[in-house]
């Protein structure tokens, strides 16, 4: 599957009344191992800003102004954990997905992807800040899902904490707005899995760092078995 087609700029309402909606950050879609569709983020890309999950206005494909449809949004919810908490997963409702075909865009999140390996070359895609036309007089945007190579250099097992080392020649003059973007790893050129969420970044260091899918992975599973039915 072509993974860029899987993120998503994140866009809310706002209460100004001249602009009407803001650009935040980034996310991705997913399908959980029962089939239920999700879209993922950082929570702090809406907390930052004074926004909650029901000002999201996240388009549902790229180019297109029609917003996905969101259930109850969820995350771990644990107070000492600030990493953990930071996660948000929104299920949407499959109905609307089919309806749409985003099914096509959806990345099937499979227990494989628990396993990162420091040295696993990987790929963080999203919105960074200085690649995307925000039109604020106009009250628009055109978003361009951005890639960067990295590498995984170090992981905190203890947190799920990926560090991700990227290259000092990259033009990017800041991380702004990484955050929620999904981290493709290789263990081979043509087989990718998903490693991890950014949650923050530091350009000046070179660092990048991203809880792991594991948590991810986790967080789902826990939800689905605890609801016994679509989310």
């Amino acid at each position: 599957m072509d993974l860029g087609y899987t993120v998503r700029p994140v866009i809310c309402r706002t209460d100004d009344d001249t602009l009407t909606h803001g650009f935040f950050g980034s996310g991705f879609l997913i399908m959980s191992t029962r089939g239920f569709p999700y879209f993922i983020t950082a929570l702090h890309v809406l907390t930052n800003h004074g926004r909650e999950p029901s000002d999201l206005q996240v388009p549902y494909a790229l180019g297109a102004h029609e917003p996905l449809p969101f259930g109850q949004p969820f995350n771990a919810r644990v107070e000492d954990a600030p990493n953990l908490a930071d996660l948000l997963a929104l299920p949407i409702p499959a109905q609307f997905v089919l309806e749409k075909e985003i099914w096509k865009n959806l990345y099937p999140l499979r227990p494989t992807d628990t396993n990162s390996k420091v040295g696993d070359t990987a790929v963080v895609i999203g919105f960074p800040h200085d690649y995307q036309e925000v039109f604020y007089e106009d009250n628009r945007g055109e978003y361009v899902p951005t890639s960067m190579t990295c590498t995984i250099s170090n992981i905190t097992e203890e947190e799920q904490v990926l560090e991700l080392s990227t290259p000092s020649e990259v033009e990017l003059t800041t991380f702004d707005l990484f955050s929620g973007s999904p981290v493709y790893a290789f263990r081979d050129p043509k087989v990718a899995y998903l490693a991890g969420v950014v949650l923050q970044g530091g350009r000046e260091a070179n660092r990048l760092f991203a809880l792991s899918s594991r948590i991810l992975y986790n967080l789902i599973e826990i939800h689905e078995r605890n609801n016994a039915a679509e989310p």
